[in-house]
């Protein structure tokens, strides 16, 4: 909030930081509630904090050197996340589910209506009169709250099932589930929230806080991730960070990503993509090899927002009408031989790829298929070659070649052959019998 940040610091209660020089984040005050502080919300010179077993705490910031407790609320749950809207506190309560709490006088905070939903409240987030919570085993669920004596669960998508954060934007809910990684829910419907996009994350997703189309993730072992959303069905990793360390969450706020971390306090990540990112490159292009006359494609997968922009090159060479995240390449030559790379751009920077590369050999000749001898017959000079021709038995005789050898490894074709009848071709070998041992075969080009 402005120049300062507020830590829920776990046993250690609130700390208050400075952050005007984000490089050098300085403490100023702290207040040590006796619980556990695990969520907090601040309004108007006043923090909110979901302290656990102690329920909703109300401090006064006004004087960050030096808080003032200001009022409580004990509740029957853990508090996990709260939030403030109207004179309201939303309150996500673990097992007892939703508390709305009357706050507008901090000093004597009143239960104003409760609501139990499925599983474990864990994390809230309002839009409207609507209050979403992530549920640890009872999933995303909806409520609405227009009247606050009275919650009501409209909607929910049992399918995250460890929910453990959520964040709304634009009618869309993206949901930290845990080991399931990103959900991603259409919840314009809200009385029926349906699944459109999802993402592994590699590890426990735990955290979701959203800044335009990058959604960054706390995702304990794997660290900070950022995320892609601009097409929320299509979800795709941009970036990462501090993987050396358990990332317990992620807020974004201004140019900024506050990420807290088990026993590594509070790091201060900059915002690369603010109002927009440069591309970042996730799948580079892959060597290739062909014959002449194949047809070959490089891909590159980018993120990058807004759209982007591609330029394809051989050799540094730029290669005219080559502007799409793929390119085809049909009937190569050895020509065609070389360093392939495409460079991605937008308004807010270029990165090129990695050369992939290109080996091109000549075709084989000839180009031609093998078919088993089911037998062979010799009579008055003749030879008389059986083979397998269901498929290719109306073939024009210019299509087929009989082959022989005495090794097995040099290979010569007869002259002159007819055109197959029923699986037949009868062949003169003017060799046959002159050789101690002579070997043929069928092929058709």
């Amino acid at each position: 909030v402005g120049t300062r940040a507020y830590v829920a610091d776990y046993d250690a209660g609130l700390q208050i930081l400075d952050v005007s020089d984000v490089t050098d984040p300085r403490r100023l005050g702290g207040l040590d509630t006796d619980g556990l502080t695990v969520g907090l919300f601040v309004t108007n010179d006043l923090a909110f904090l979901a302290d656990h077993d102690r329920g909703l705490v109300i401090v006064d910031v006004s004087d960050p050197v030096r808080p003032i407790r200001r009022g409580d609320f004990d509740t029957d749950g853990f508090a996990r996340d709260v939030v403030v809207r109207g004179g309201h506190a939303f309150l996500a309560d673990d097992s007892e589910g939703l508390k709305v709490i009357d706050v507008g006088n901090p000093s004597a905070p009143s239960l104003t209506g409760a609501l139990r939903i499925p599983g474990a409240a864990q994390a809230i987030r309002m839009d409207g009169a609507l209050a979403y919570v992530a549920s640890y085993a009872g999933g995303l669920n909806i409520v609405s709250v227009s009247n606050h004596a009275s919650p009501v669960l409209i909607g929910s998508a049992l399918g995250a099932g460890q929910a453990w954060d959520v964040t709304v934007a634009d009618g869309v809910a993206y949901v930290a589930d845990g080991t399931a990684g990103l959900k991603i829910y259409d919840v314009r419907n809200p009385e029926s929230p349906t699944l459109v996009g999802q993402l592994d994350t590699g590890s426990i997703t735990i955290g979701v806080s959203l800044t335009g189309s990058i959604l960054a993730i706390a995702d304990w072992e794997g660290g900070l991730r950022l995320v892609d959303v601009s097409n929320p069905k299509i979800p795709r990793f941009a970036e990462s960070f501090g993987a050396d360390k358990l990332v317990a969450g992620a807020e974004i706020a201004g140019d900024y990503i506050y990420v807290p971390a088990r026993a590594h306090g509070v790091s201060i990540v900059n915002l690369p993509m603010a109002g927009g990112f440069a591309p970042l490159i996730s799948t580079q292009p892959v060597n290739r090899a062909g014959r002449v006359g194949d047809f070959i494609a490089f891909v590159v997968d980018a993120v990058g927002s807004p759209d982007l922009l591609y330029q394809w090159t051989k050799d540094g060479i730029v290669l005219t009408g080559a502007t799409n995240r793929g390119l085809t390449l049909t009937n190569i030559g050895l020509a065609s031989a070389g360093s392939y790379a495409v460079t991605v751009t937008n308004n807010f920077g270029r990165v090129t790829s990695l050369a992939a590369g290109l080996a091109v050999q000549p075709r084989l000749e000839p180009d031609f298929v093998i078919f088993d001898l089911a037998s062979l017959t010799f009579q008055n000079g003749e030879l008389t070659l059986g083979f397998d021709s269901a498929s290719s038995a109306n073939e024009t005789s210019g299509e087929y070649r009989v082959q022989v050898s005495t090794d097995l490894v040099t290979w010569e074709i007869l002259p002159d052959v007819p055109r197959a009848t029923e699986g037949q071709i009868r062949v003169v070998d003017p060799d046959a019998g002159r050789e101690a041992c002579r070997f043929y075969r069928v092929i058709r080009r």
